[in-house]
């Protein structure tokens, strides 16, 4: 295992911390900065801002003292992030099966497709300053599409409506045989990585539940062999000087008696391994079959775009409110980029017209390959640590068995 050595905080596991580190990122520039006014993109800088404060702080032991619940909270989170034992893996490992659940679900209700457009007039005046806005965007989801208005009613002042239509009302028969596909495979993906996760950690539980205390039974037995015979030397140090032990006579009695169950019967070791072998290759094939239903969406939405009027379907609403070129008609690819003028008695209007992949297919590719990263990691970690516990377990079952009772 790879760990990162702090003189003041023990050991950090790399891995982990730079997993979640890139998720944390992703998050916050993909939806703290992708706000559509200036107030979200403010508050996304002072959110970056305070954690790279904190990372600075975190190396810099004068600042880190002087905040000490912060400091503390921070600690605990590292701590959580590098396990020490089996059970704070097997965690971590949990938290990442569920983080790829709630991956997978969101991508159902977010959008895989946007074809969104903006405005700015340039007046032939230069007494004015330019003007810009946002026009009609179209947000392709797996289940409907999402058409978004702006309507203003001065330069800066806005309001939004939004109108979902499902794809059988919309007349895109194309776009919806793509997208039935990718919630076909989405849907098959959730119910295989569900079960799968569900089973293999309910008996990664059951061994792990079985082994401390079967720790501290061993234990427990081993100490009172060394007990037995410490008392039965002290017994042979008493006879040697004559001293009578026959008032000793009933505890001798009870030991005896005791013999039998200071035996331990040998367990058959139920290894971990292939419950986290298991696991971590059903999650990465579950995954695949996610990243394949991306990666095939990709390839097919611009050939039903472009097919969607000869094949009888509606193509789609026009891109501007000045052209009549329609969205099939500009859409060539999976993600592209066009532009557009057009001059007014006042001044040029230019358009700007762009398309590509929403966030519901992009957290596949991005949070859940860091997932499945994030069970393979801990995977690993468990299967090493949960190894000294079975060989402690093997050393104290040969002590405790090959333990021969003295005679009293």
């Amino acid at each position: 295992m790879q760990y990162v050595v702090s003189s003041r905080y023990g050991e950090r596991d790399k891995a982990n911390i730079s997993i979640v580190g890139i998720i944390i990122t992703y998050i916050l520039f993909k939806f703290l900065f992708s706000f559509d006014s200036d107030w979200g993109i403010l508050f996304g800088i002072i959110i970056v801002l305070i954690i790279a404060g904190l990372c600075i702080a975190h190396y810099v032991d004068s600042l880190w003292r002087s905040f000490p619940a912060l400091a503390k909270s921070m600690d605990s989170f590292l701590d959580f992030l590098s396990p020490k034992d089996p059970d704070e893996a097997f965690t971590l490992l949990k938290t990442y099966a569920v983080s790829g659940i709630l991956v997978l679900t969101f991508s159902l209700f977010g959008p895989w497709f946007v074809f969104e457009a903006d405005w700015r007039h340039s007046f032939d005046s230069y007494y004015y300053d330019d003007q810009h806005g946002k026009l009609q965007s179209s947000r392709y989801g797996l289940f409907e599409v999402n058409y978004i208005s702006y309507e203003y009613s001065d330069w800066g002042d806005y309001t939004t409506e939004s109108e979902r239509v499902d794809y059988s009302e919309s007349g895109h028969q194309n776009r919806q045989e793509v997208a039935s596909k990718a919630l076909n495979l989405i849907i098959s993906t959730m119910g295989l990585w569900i079960i799968s996760t569900l089973v293999f950690l309910y008996f990664i539980s059951n061994r792990l539940s079985n082994t401390n205390p079967r720790i501290e039974k061993l234990t427990k037995i081993k100490r009172i062999q060394e007990g037995i015979v410490l008392f039965s030397e002290k017994l042979e140090r008493l006879k040697h000087r004559g001293i009578d032990i026959t008032s000793l006579g009933q505890a001798v009695e009870e030991i005896e008696k005791s013999r039998n169950s200071l035996k331990f019967k040998a367990s058959v070791s139920r290894p971990i391994s292939v419950f986290a072998y298991a696991i971590s290759g059903v999650c990465i094939i579950s995954m695949g079959i996610a990243v394949f239903a991306c990666l095939q969406f990709g390839e097919t939405w611009a050939e039903a775009m472009d097919r969607e009027d000869d094949d009888g379907g509606i193509c789609g609403r026009s891109s501007t409110s000045t052209s009549s070129t329609t969205q099939c008609m500009l859409v060539d690819s999976f993600t592209g980029y066009s532009s557009d003028t057009d001059r007014s008695s006042s001044g040029t209007y230019h358009f700007n017209i762009y398309w590509g992949g929403g966030w519901g297919r992009q957290i596949i590719l991005w949070l859940g390959t860091l997932t499945v990263c994030g069970i393979l990691r801990n995977s690993l970690a468990l299967l090493k640590l949960s190894k000294t516990s079975i060989q402690e377990i093997a050393t104290l079952e040969k002590t405790v068995n090959g333990f021969s009772m003295p005679k009293l």
